[in-house]
């Protein structure tokens, strides 16, 4: 059952932050890539190149744990685990371009003649996202320095 964004998931999303997809190996063993990515409707789209192991993995198990953090504030987080319900190559040339221009605001400078792109659509499951204000935190702390510093005056003499 896929779980909607709410308002304050999207303007988050809006922001050209990196997200990190993290997959399974076989074993077990967690794998984590940083990617660009874009949310249309209730679905989180990412992209790579055919080749990548990471893609494979996904048609695997498609369990997968994509990690937004945000660059002005890594306080601030989304964490979506959800499945890869769709991997396919319809698409996702213009899909690159679209993340580029995003990201870099020009075509994809990357791919190479024959590169066969793949366009990845994640369903989210479960969505927790952390918003923890740092400037707050910081002014809080300083309040508490600063009434450290009134209550206790240094006196220049060295503790023994």
């Amino acid at each position: 059952m896929s779980v909607p964004f709410s308002v304050d998931h999207r303007e988050f999303f809006e922001e050209a932050n990196l997200a990190c997809v993290i997959t399974l190996e076989a074993d077990g063993t967690p794998q984590a890539q940083p990617v660009w990515f874009n949310v249309e409707g209730d679905a989180l789209f990412v992209n790579s190149r055919e080749g990548r192991k990471w893609p494979d993995r996904l048609r695997h198990d498609n369990r997968v744990t994509i990690l937004v953090v945000s660059s002005s504030n890594p306080a601030n987080y989304i964490q979506v685990t959800g499945r890869a319900v769709e991997l396919t190559h319809t698409g996702a040339q213009e899909h690159i371009n679209v993340l580029a221009h995003r990201y870099m605001g020009i075509d994809y400078p990357f791919g190479y003649e024959g590169e066969q792109r793949v366009l990845i659509k994640v369903e989210p499951q479960h969505i927790i996202h952390i918003d923890a204000n740092l400037s707050a935190a910081k002014a809080q702390l300083k309040a508490v320095s600063d009434e450290a510093d009134a209550t206790h005056p240094n006196t220049g003499e060295e503790s023994r």
